[in-house]
């Protein structure tokens, strides 16, 4: 059965949860305009990247090493269908090769970005691939999965804005620290839902 590209193209965009985009981008643009960091391509390549690759990254490949405990809760049942098919069947016929394309578009990062700030994006990909893959998935490691979801919606993020400057020795690591705890606090809350 050959998928359209329109139920791809919508799923993919989907999965990458647009609406949560700005969890990760407003750390980012904090971090670079308390830096006074240089608003230039380094910038922007940075920005784009945080948006659908390594947001698709993040939910993507949660959602496709979720889909046996998704499918025995009751708040996540498959009532979106992207043109008649199932998610869990695009998310198995699709979601491999669209990681492999969101992940292929960390190279511009490499290319064109300084060389701490590219670490960071790599660092920032390794957590959400080790919050959600086996055999590491913290996501099922409390209270590390909160601890980390701080890491990724905000350290990471923030001190990668903050590096666009040329350093971040002069981050203010207690803040970071402190805010990052704010925000793992924020996941526990959010994900008592699920208890």
């Amino acid at each position: 059965m050959r998928l359209a590209y329109k139920p791809i193209l919508l799923f993919a965009l989907r999965s990458s949860r647009p609406l949560l985009w700005a969890a990760v981008l407003l750390p980012y643009i904090g971090g670079a305009v308390l830096s006074h960091a240089p608003w230039n391509v380094s910038f922007w390549i940075v920005l784009i990247f945080l948006t659908w690759p390594y947001n698709f990254v993040l939910y993507g490949v949660n959602d496709y090493f979720d889909q046996e405990t998704d499918a025995i809760n009751v708040r996540k049942t498959e009532t979106t269908f992207f043109a008649g098919l199932k998610p869990s069947l695009l998310l198995n016929r699709v979601g491999p090769r669209l990681v492999g394309l969101a992940l292929g578009l960390v190279v511009p990062v490499l290319l064109f970005v300084p060389v701490v700030s590219s670490g960071l994006c790599i660092a920032l990909i390794a957590a959400a691939i080790a919050y959600s893959v086996p055999p590491v998935r913290v996501k099922e490691r409390p209270p590390f999965d909160s601890l980390l979801n701080g890491v990724l919606y905000f350290a990471l993020p923030f001190v990668l804005g903050w590096s666009l400057s040329g350093t971040v020795q002069d981050v203010s690591w207690v803040k970071v620290l402190i805010i990052s705890i704010t925000a793992a606090g924020f996941h526990v809350l959010a994900s008592s839902i699920d208890y």
